[in-house]
């Protein structure tokens, strides 16, 4: 019988460094909320208010040498609307599926070379928030930006000159 090896952090989860040649195959879990310090240090790196917060959970599927790492990262960042200037809370999920290894020749297009086997999930987090930063943050997804589609008949005036024609065309 085969064992599987399980194993589940208890840290914040920036604080995790992983040795990823000598984990054993099998299931790690990683989870919890960024710390207070590494979230104002993410905001100030991206010019933002010390607001909102983030939370990551990952699971760490090891067959050696390959390591897969799937699972997502919630953050909330006050972010101010490009259409509005209005300020508001933006929340994201950036989803999380990435396949490693330590050894140069099983790198491919799909599995990443990994030169370093110390694998720092602070250093892993940033680099897939920054993946998935929005860079024009929009309040209001589902708002159009004020374009109303027509075909322009309901929206003419007495004051514009075609209104005229419009007018003797219905008669």
């Amino acid at each position: 019988m085969k064992h599987t090896y399980r194993a589940t952090f208890n840290k914040k989860p920036e604080e995790i460094i992983l040795d990823i040649q000598s984990l054993k195959n099998g299931t790690y879990q990683v989870q919890g909320e960024l710390s207070d310090k590494y979230w104002a240090n993410l905001c100030q790196e991206l010019e933002l208010e010390n607001k909102g917060g983030g939370e990551a959970t990952f699971t760490i599927d090891v067959s050696q040498p390959i390591v897969r790492i799937t699972g997502e990262i919630k953050t909330t960042f006050e972010r101010q609307c490009v259409r509005t200037l209005e300020m508001f809370m933006d929340s994201h999920t950036h989803k999380v599926d990435e396949h490693m290894t330590w050894k140069e020749e099983m790198a491919q297009e799909e599995v990443l070379y990994q030169e370093d086997v110390a694998l720092d999930f602070g250093d892993f987090i940033y680099q897939q928030i920054m993946l998935g930063y929005d860079l024009h943050p929009v309040k209001d997804r589902s708002h159009r930006g004020g374009v109303i589609l027509s075909d322009g008949y309901d929206e003419m005036k007495e004051d514009n000159p075609f209104a005229v024609l419009q007018k003797l065309k219905k008669s």
